[in-house]
């Protein structure tokens, strides 16, 4: 038997294999979505288009894009460990324009107490276009000397 439940934003489904009647797959279904709609909440981490951080790009009309993620972005976790949750930026400082809106450009890793909870990718909110001559030509002396160091 399959179900589904729906509260406060947070959506479970059980899957109850090798019981006797559907009365009792029905029954442990119950218990399934009890349990987790009485030990875990869901809630909204970031808004759609927050900037959470910002990229220097190479060669492009802009110097930096802002990053984030293009929906709202919400998390579930066990209730009342909710400010345990831990977010680190890692994001590619070799990004060369031009960009496109939504292009991956790095990864959130999430821990929850200390330990890896999951990864979701950061993206760039605003496209960035390819710069002037001689903002390439200044930046490609600018790689040339950073990759040296």
């Amino acid at each position: 038997m399959l179900a589904s439940a729906k509260r406060n934003d947070m959506r479970l489904i059980s899957v109850v294999m090798g019981t006797t009647s559907a009365n009792a797959r029905a029954n442990e279904s119950q218990i399934l979505l009890n349990y987790g709609f009485k030990f875990y909440e869901t809630q909204r981490l970031y808004p759609a288009g927050q900037v959470l951080s910002e990229s220097r790009v190479w060669k492009g009309d802009s110097k930096t894009v802002s990053l984030g993620f293009q929906e709202d972005f919400y998390v579930t976790v066990p209730i009342r460990h909710f400010n345990d949750l831990k977010a680190t930026i890692q994001v590619d400082k070799s990004k060369v324009a031009p960009i496109i809106a939504g292009a991956p450009m790095g990864i959130v890793r999430f821990t929850l107490g200390g330990e890896p909870y999951f990864e979701q990718p950061i993206v760039a909110l605003k496209a960035v276009g390819i710069g002037g001559f001689f903002r390439r030509v200044y930046d490609a002396v600018l790689m040339l000397v950073k990759s040296d160091e």
